[in-house]
């Protein structure tokens, strides 16, 4: 069996005691895993609750023959792909037809050449892998085909609005002769505001392909990042103070941290933006830095609308939309938390979440202070 490199199971259908121990010593090996069932309704039980990679049938069984077992186990959708080695002491071409015709994909006489019957089984669980693989490939074509539709689909979405604004504002300009140096800058303002929505939602859309292709190297390095957060709560100040939202910070860290310094500030702005979109005016976002164990935490708190449970459960996922919208008409991609998530992970952080309807959410990330501990 050195030829295996992967654990499989066999489930072996036979009645015979003799015959049974004969294959498991013949197949005896630490990358195969071997469960028996001395029936034919049993086998059939067996293979639909532990989805054997391969098995083993006789045909001569004391409830119902092997015919009648790979009949009922071709058409079940979860075992209908199992290749089935049939067992018998039957010969002939008529039976080794009909086996074949069943849907066998091998057939071994009784009795058995150990030789033969290794060399079977070895062939039908490599093919068995091979299977899996192009079964994993398909699906995970079909899986980027979803996204790449939903890719599409929200960059077509999304742009639409504002390049439909910016092209209404361009034809103002070009056709008012009289307009006003206020509306001008009015219009100019609002071409400006549009076009910082497309960059960003492209900037996110790249962000996360970027991700997910490898193309972003992670440099995980130590580094003091008191400076950093104060950089990022001057950047936001604004925005908050527009929602009459009140930015707080509180620092009760060293600040020493060990991460890639691009994604953590990825991360942070990200979940900063999300706390101010989704916070009512007169309200507070809250930023602390604390230390536990090894560990530098960051949480950011809101005392916005909160999220449910099916928000809870569909947080990280891409493209996902909270039933709750932003407080302030801003737009959301459904990128940000996905992109957080992606780069949490690339850097070996963590994240917690707690969130309630109507009283805020928490978002508390963690990172190694310093390069030497364990992951």
């Amino acid at each position: 069996m050195q030829s295996l490199t992967e654990k499989s199971t066999i489930l072996i259908i036979e009645d015979n005691p003799l015959n049974v121990k004969i294959v498991v010593e013949h197949l005896k090996s630490d990358y195969i895993n071997i469960i028996i069932a001395a029936n034919g309704e049993k086998g059939i039980n067996l293979a639909k609750t532990v989805i054997p990679d391969l098995i083993l049938l006789d045909i001569g069984l004391p409830d119902i023959d092997g015919f009648e077992v790979i009949k009922s186990l071709k058409s079940d959708t979860n075992t209908a792909t199992i290749p089935v080695i049939f067992l018998t002491a039957q010969t002939g071409s008529e039976i080794i037809a009909k086996c074949f015709e069943s849907g066998a994909s091998d057939y071994l006489a009784k009795p058995f050449n150990s030789v033969e019957l290794v060399k079977r089984v070895v062939n039908n669980l490599q093919m068995r892998n091979y299977q899996k693989l192009i079964i994993q490939d398909k699906e995970n074509l079909e899986r980027l085909n979803i996204e790449k539709n939903e890719f599409l689909g929200i960059a077509a979405h999304d742009l639409k609005n504002p390049i439909f604004g910016i092209q209404m504002l361009a034809k103002l300009i070009r056709d008012i002769n009289d307009l006003s140096s206020e509306e001008r800058i009015e219009f100019s303002n609002d071409i400006i505001t549009s076009c910082d929505r497309m960059i960003g939602i492209i900037t996110k859309l790249l962000d996360l392909n970027a991700i997910e292709s490898g193309k972003i190297k992670i440099n995980l390095q130590q580094y003091n990042i008191k400076l950093n957060i104060l950089e990022i709560i001057k950047s936001y100040k604004v925005k908050a103070e527009q929602k009459k939202i009140t930015l707080n910070f509180e620092n009760n860290s060293d600040s020493e941290v060990y991460t890639d310094l691009f994604a953590l500030m990825q991360i942070l702005e990200n979940l900063i933006s999300n706390a101010i979109k989704f916070t009512e005016s007169d309200k507070n976002v809250y930023l602390k830095l604390f230390d536990k164990d090894d560990k530098l935490l960051i949480s950011i708190r809101d005392e916005g609308l909160g999220m449910n449970e099916n928000d809870m459960k569909n947080l990280f996922k891409k493209f996902s939309k909270l039933s709750a919208r932003p407080t302030g008409g801003e737009h959301s991609t459904g990128l940000g938390l996905s992109i957080v998530k992606k780069y949490i992970d690339e850097v070996g952080g963590t994240i917690e979440v707690k969130s309630k309807v109507n009283e805020g959410s928490e978002f508390i990330i963690s990172f190694p202070k310093s390069g030497n501990n364990p992951e």
